[in-house]
């Protein structure tokens, strides 16, 4: 039996999703676990749907098994995004493999992207080419293009591809014994609406916040900008000094986050008003999401445990192996808690992200707050 996971955040679950876990089993998966983002995602938001609702439509439509990526994991930077999701993958003690969707399909070129990603991050060309004034985008793009050449260069363009990079440079730092499948991605780039009937999540967000009235959304839908003026004061009420010490951050990004926050009547108005060559709006997001949830450079550290939030039958037939290493596995939050220190922070974070998750109903008033602890996973027939 082959088993693969995958890596998403299905924040919505749609039609692409659906092709990619398709695609996975018609290439040999017969059991497929996905490792899903929680509450709060890697574009430095709130999901606009429950994990637990997402879960749930993901075992709908295609994975067995879908366990949660931890805050402050899920919001964190693509390197540690990947590389702590592909130690839950590891953990499970099951998996043969990973599949990922991606605009480049040549995983030799993947590979050689990955390696440029590993030789040239700290490397006096990109530090000369920062000097003359070149975005760390630009600069790691010209010094790949000289070192490597134009197909390597243009990996670091696609976002899922550059994921991919850090799935492959993830496997081999930890010693993962996984296969990696590459699927092809349909259509346009994100935010667009692809050909073939497919939309990307950017463009379903949207729809969801913005365009469709209230009772015609079949599940709550968040969205941070609905909580955008107490995060503000959040967000400048804390010192310069704690701002520059966030995950990601810099003393000139905290300077320009506590000079902007006051007044800024959206999180997107706040990030394009302090967006620079040195700061991208992602990275920008994220900071702002570490100083409302109070995450510490060195929570990026921890271990990762491998909470359950959704499951059928097939998918329960993956976890007797789960937890036989360094990773603990449980449906139960306040059970993975209960096993150390650093559990204790990631449950107490999780807890956070998911009251900030309630705060953004879309609707205006803040929902009633389920406490994580009391959620059990959701099985067949749940």
């Amino acid at each position: 039996m082959k088993i693969y996971a995958v890596v998403a955040e299905y924040d919505p679950f749609h039609d692409g999703h659906r092709y990619h876990l398709e695609e996975t089993r018609r290439r040999g998966a017969d059991r497929v676990a996905a490792v899903m983002s929680g509450s709060v995602t890697q574009r430095g938001d709130v999901a606009v749907y429950d994990k637990h609702f997402r879960a749930k439509e993901a075992c709908r439509g295609g994975a067995d098994l879908v366990v949660e990526l931890p805050c402050p994991f899920s919001c964190a930077s693509a390197e540690i995004f990947a590389t702590k999701a592909i130690e839950i993958v590891a953990g499970l003690g099951c998996a043969d493999g990973i599949s990922f969707g991606c605009e480049v399909e040549d995983i030799g070129l993947l590979k050689s992207a990955a390696a440029a990603s590993e030789e040239l991050k700290d490397s006096v060309r990109i530090k000369e080419l920062l000097a003359g004034g070149m975005s760390y985008p630009a600069a790691f793009g010209q010094a790949c293009r000289e070192r490597y050449g134009e197909q390597e260069a243009q990996v670091f363009s696609f976002p899922n591809a550059l994921l991919g990079v850090e799935y492959i440079k993830a496997i081999k730092k930890l010693g993962a014994n996984l296969d990696i499948m590459v699927i092809k991605r349909k259509g346009q780039p994100h935010g667009s609406v692809l050909s073939g009937g497919y939309v990307s999540g950017t463009y379903l967000r949207e729809q969801l916040r913005r365009h469709i009235p209230g009772e015609e959304i079949s599940h709550s839908v968040y969205d941070m900008d609905k909580y955008a003026g107490l995060i503000g004061y959040m967000v400048s009420s804390r010192s310069r000094e704690e701002l520059g010490e966030l995950p990601d951050s810099s003393p000139e990004l905290a300077a320009r986050l506590k000079l902007a926050a006051p007044s800024a009547r959206s999180i997107e108005e706040l990030a394009q008003g302090i967006k620079s060559r040195n700061f991208t709006l992602a990275r920008i997001r994220r900071v702002i999401l570490y100083a409302i949830l109070g995450i510490k450079r060195q929570d990026m550290e921890l271990q990762p445990y491998g909470r359950i939030l959704a499951a059928n039958s097939r998918g329960l037939e993956l976890l007797p192996k789960a937890g036989e290493g360094c990773i603990n596995f449980s449906g139960s939050l306040k059970r993975l808690s209960e096993a150390s220190g650093g559990s204790r922070r990631l449950a107490e974070l999780d807890r956070a992200a998911s009251k900030l998750q309630a705060a953004c109903w879309s609707k205006g008033a803040p929902l009633a707050y389920r406490d994580e602890f009391t959620v059990r996973f959701m099985g067949e027939g749940d």
